[in-house]
């Protein structure tokens, strides 16, 4: 239930922020983000009919795309927060003013990034896997290529977003 709320809001966030195709904004007369939720619940049941129909073959290569994304994702959050102290610090900001500090950094992101890629790199070795990260590939220069043509558009909401983001510190 959290997951598909969770998924349903991203979608309508996403869609919102121009990142997703514009009809998954359309909220209903309560609120509900019905395309959002209707499409998430489309690919949720598509993902169950998988687990039973092809387990062996469709419903593993999702499981292994996923788990690929996954630590992809975590790799670029430790990435992400390295950099981000890196230019915080160069703009002047001051650590004291940070709400949260990392424990033992910068060990914490270095060490965070290291496991994951290794986990990454092993996961070639295992025939399974294996083509989850073939599949993933295609599937990020996909999502980067549409961001890239999406954001092109966006440029001049992006001066509001980084004022609202340096706000929030």
């Amino acid at each position: 239930n959290s997951g598909l709320y969770a998924a349903t809001r991203m979608l309508w966030s996403l869609s919102k922020n121009e990142m997703a195709p514009a009809f998954l904004k359309k909220l209903s007369s309560r609120g509900i983000p019905l395309n959002a939720l209707i499409l998430t619940i489309s690919i949720s049941a598509f993902s169950l009919l998988t687990s039973v129909v092809a387990a062996e073959t469709v419903y593993l290569w999702l499981i292994s795309i996923s788990g690929v994304i996954t630590i992809i994702v975590w790799m670029s959050i430790c990435v992400s927060q390295f950099f981000f102290r890196k230019h915080y610090l160069a703009d002047g900001g001051k650590l004291e003013d940070l709400k949260f500090k990392t424990p033992l950094y910068p060990l914490v992101p270095i060490l965070g990034f290291g496991l994951y890629g290794i986990i990454l790199i092993s996961l070639i070795f295992i025939p399974e896997q294996r083509l989850g990260i073939y599949c993933t590939v295609p599937f990020i220069i996909f999502c980067y290529t549409y961001y890239h043509f999406k954001g092109k558009k966006r440029v001049s909401t992006n001066t509001q977003t980084e004022t609202k983001i340096s706000e929030t510190m």
